[in-house]
């Protein structure tokens, strides 16, 4: 965790995603902004002088070492300084699980986290594109202004059912391979007894890549359990 935080607050956490993933698809352009930074620069000058209010931006870990527009865009946000705003950079060592546990509420801009925040009984706001949205896993605002009424409010958690969905789809991701094993740590498959190194479509990719995802966080969570 940060050093700094304070349980007496009404901490926030926002959980960026990294925009080379999904920046390719149309269909996944954001409803509420351009630009990543434009609608996180009106949250922070709108609680900027809201003592209350204290802010964590989790930057995502994929976007270490990139210097891309995005991450130039982001420092040039974190130039404002904004008093009641913590910016969590990629190479920094904090648990965004520890994170999730300890704040009030999670944005997010389509990370998994704003659906596990649902599964772990935290009110969750998406601001950008998932694959979760239709599953009222979370609260979804038509426009910046409702964004900022929804972060004032006392929000209760969404209902756990959609996320449950969304995991057992991820757990179990239709019907399963006869003679094909995917892996998404080197890159390679198991086709019968054979190692082939595949030439996947990108679509394809992010299956498998969510599909590694999902069953580390089934691990995660049934650790939590014990």
């Amino acid at each position: 965790m940060p050093p700094s935080f304070d349980k007496d607050k009404r901490n926030i956490v926002i959980f960026n995603s990294a925009l080379e993933e999904f920046e390719g698809f149309p269909e996944w352009k954001a409803v509420l902004y351009d630009k990543e930074q434009d609608i996180l620069k009106q949250i922070f000058t709108y609680f900027q002088k809201n003592e209350d209010f204290f802010f964590y931006f989790r930057i995502h870990p994929n976007l270490q070492n990139l210097n891309n527009t995005q991450m130039r865009e982001l420092k040039e946000l974190s130039n404002l300084n904004f008093k009641n705003v913590k910016i969590i950079w990629p190479h920094e060592k904090i648990d965004s699980y520890a994170l999730l546990d300890a704040c009030e509420k999670v944005v997010t801009f389509g990370s998994t986290l704003g659906v596990e925040a649902c599964f772990w009984g935290k009110p969750s706001i998406l601001i950008g594109r998932a694959y979760y949205e239709d599953l009222d896993c979370c609260y979804i605002p038509k426009s910046t202004d409702e964004t900022i009424q929804l972060l004032k409010k006392d929000l209760s958690p969404k209902s756990n059912q959609g996320a449950l969905a969304y995991g057992y789809w991820f757990d179990k991701f239709a019907i399963s391979f006869d003679r094909f094993s995917p892996s998404y740590m080197n890159s390679d498959c198991n086709y019968w007894k054979d190692q082939i190194v595949p030439n996947l479509k990108l679509k394809d990719k992010i299956a498998i890549r969510f599909w590694w995802r999902m069953n580390n966080l089934k691990k995660y969570f049934a650790g939590k359990s014990k």
